[in-house]
Order: C-alpha cells, then sequence, then structure tokens
C-alpha cells in the first residue's frame, strides 16, 4: 500500500518478468538493458528523474552499473546473473543523501504463502505549511474508476502533520457526497505525525476536503486508489 500511494520504490510494484524493467507511470523503464557488456549506455526515467545509465563493470556474473541525472544524483546497482536480479541498488540525491537503499536478502526456490500486489492510482495530493494565523481551506475531488481495472478496492492515504507551539492548530476532515465522514483528524499545539499510512474502503463519486489551520502548521496529504491482486504459491 506504501507503494501504491508513493511509488517509492518501483520494484515493488509490476515488472517485466524477461528484462526486469520496473513499471512508473504506466510505462516499463528499462533499468537495465540486456545484454549487458562493458561500456554499454542507454537511458531511463526512474523516481520521475531521467538517468543516463553505463555498465561499470562486469566480474563474473556480476554487473556493475552506474546511472546519472542532471541534477546531480546517481544510482547505483549490481546485477547478479546467478540469481537474476539486483544484488543492491542505491539511490543518491544531489546532495549526497541515500533515498533509497535495496539489498538482495535472499533468493532460492520452493517458496510458498500467499502474494499481494496493489495496483495503485493517484486521486489526490497537496502539501500546505504556514498559511497563516487562521485558514480554512476547501478542495474537492472525484473517484473514478481505474483505466482498465474498474472500481478501487479502497483510498490509501498517507500524511505527515506538524504543529508548532502556543495556539497552533490542524483539522482534518474528508466527507463523501453522502456527506459521511471518512476521516477526521485532529493535532493540537506541539503535536506531530509523520508517514502515517491507512485506507477508506469502497470509494465512490466526489469527496471534499476540510483543512483549517491555525498558527505554525504543516500539513502534507497524498491519496490514491488500490485495487488488490492476490496469488497463492
Amino acid at each position: 500500500r506504501r507503494h501504491a500511494v508513493l511509488n517509492h520504490n518501483p520494484f515493488l510494484g509490476r515488472m517485466m518478468q524477461e528484462d526486469l524493467s520496473a513499471y512508473e507511470n504506466g510505462e516499463a523503464q528499462t533499468v537495465m538493458d540486456f545484454p549487458l557488456e562493458e561500456d554499454k549506455t542507454w537511458d531511463f526515467t526512474l523516481f520521475s528523474i531521467e538517468w543516463s545509465a553505463s555498465v561499470w563493470g562486469i566480474s563474473g556474473n556480476s554487473v556493475t552499473i552506474g546511472a546519472n541525472a542532471d541534477d546531480g544524483s546517481h544510482l547505483e546497482y549490481v546485477y547478479d546473473g546467478d540469481v537474476g536480479f539486483f544484488s543492491n541498488f542505491v539511490w543518491t540525491d544531489a546532495s549526497g543523501v541515500q533515498q533509497m537503499r535495496m539489498m538482495l536478502a535472499d533468493s532460492g526456490g520452493g517458496h510458498s504463502g500467499d502474494v499481494y500486489f496493489v495496483r495503485g492510482g493517484d486521486l489526490y495530493s497537496d502539501v500546505w505549511e504556514d498559511t497563516g494565523p487562521d485558514v480554512e481551506v476547501r478542495d474537492t475531488f472525484f473517484v473514478s474508476d481505474h483505466p482498465s481495472d474498474g472500481e478501487w478496492d479502497e483510498m490509501i492515504y498517507f500524511l505527515d502533520a506538524e504543529c508548532g507551539g502556543g495556539s497552533s492548530t490542524i483539522s482534518l476532515t474528508l466527507r463523501d457526497h453522502g456527506s459521511l465522514s471518512a476521516l477526521e483528524r485532529v493535532w493540537g499545539p506541539g503535536a506531530s505525525e509523520s508517514g502515517t499510512l491507512g485506507t477508506i474502503p469502497y470509494p465512490s463519486e466526489e469527496y471534499t476536503l476540510t483543512a483549517t489551520f491555525t498558527g505554525d502548521t504543516y500539513l502534507r496529504l497524498k491519496i490514491a486508489g488500490g485495487i488488490t491482486t492476490s496469488w497463492s504459491l
């Protein structure tokens, strides 16, 4: 669900089996351009960033690949031919901060259990910061079906909130077209919340969002539709 609403790790979503292309915004991205050969170069888009990639080196069945972006960000990842997947993948931004680090923990056959995939689609996103001493925001959005898979099973929301001292407060209410409350939250002075993930079942039609801010405040809200598919291994 976190990937469905944030798209923070494309490798947790759909991938092409034949070349491990990861889907972003509905398109398969060629993170690895097989066959992998010394000094080979290619381009792709990932994390909404355009990358220029090249093979840095090959040692046995391990291939080290690097990719650079115009803003100074870079990727470094290793494809393990014995496993058929990355042994590690690191995304570092222009400030030198690692935004994502993925390491291979296990591989092999004989796995059993249930596997889940949540197909997501953006419905709403906004950020409010230091809006003023006393502000009310009202907004609406319409929940349409997924372009190919029909009705959403649920809405998935992600939020960060922070109130300063004194009399700072935030209130958030989301109501459906029948005026039934789907989400209600209140934060008082000094309160904060980071990375909260939640769901709203059976979304339909139009929703109205109302948020009030007093004093020093910050609120980030993202909402996506989700359709869950599962398989048994």
